[in-house]
């Protein structure tokens, strides 16, 4: 009688157990939605000639508060995965300089970045991964008298863009369920380079 039912039991724990093997074969495979918060920090410089001659260079930098969300699709095969990502941002305190009476202002106002990546599944619940690909962001320029704080001349915007890398590590909560941490280095046009460290949620379908 006690065999009997050793037995049933046994059998009873097979479908659960394979159950559980496909979700943790889940938690980095297929299309997923998120949101990611942290900090932020945001290096700009300018340069100074009279004809070819270097006469001064200047600095901004500034920490923020950065958010944002982002979508993607990862494939698993085996203990490698590989997907990618978009996502939207926000962030970025405005950075200021005084140049020769003249204080230049530069506000980040939002961002977006495709980008792929590639990992490794250590156990079975925590993903090792890198990124690469393409960013830009959008960027305000105004000027204003050092003195008297008037605007001088006329603000605008432009993008600023090129190669964003980084790294982290993603944990499964549940198979439909991760947390992560994440560091980016964003290497853009000119002078401009935003770094960050983001943690983020993500739910997979």
């Amino acid at each position: 009688m006690f065999r009997k039912s050793l037995a049933i039991a046994i059998f009873a724990m097979i479908p659960t157990a394979a159950f559980a093997q496909n979700d943790e074969l889940k938690a980095f495979d297929g299309l997923f939605l998120g949101a990611q918060a942290g900090w932020g920090h945001r290096t700009d410089g300018s340069r100074l000639y009279v004809g070819t001659q270097l006469v001064d260079e200047f600095n901004f930098s500034g920490d923020s508060f950065d958010y944002g969300a982002f979508a993607g699709y990862d494939v698993r095969i085996g203990n490698v995965v590989l997907g990618v990502e978009a996502g939207i941002g926000s962030g970025g305190t405005a950075m200021r300089e005084d140049i020769y009476g003249l204080t230049v202002t530069i506000k980040p106002k939002w961002n977006y970045e495709g980008t792929a990546r590639a990992g490794y599944v250590l156990g079975d619940r925590t993903l090792a991964y890198v990124r690469g690909g393409y960013g830009a962001e959008r960027l305000r320029r105004s000027y204003s008298d050092t003195a008297t704080g008037a605007a001088v001349g006329v603000a605008g915007s432009e993008w600023s863009n090129g190669l964003v890398v980084g790294g982290g590590i993603e944990h499964a909560l549940a198979p439909n369920v991760t947390l992560r941490g994440e560091y980016r280095y964003k290497d853009f046009d000119g002078w401009y380079k935003p770094q960050q460290v983001l943690l983020g949620a993500t739910y997979r379908f």
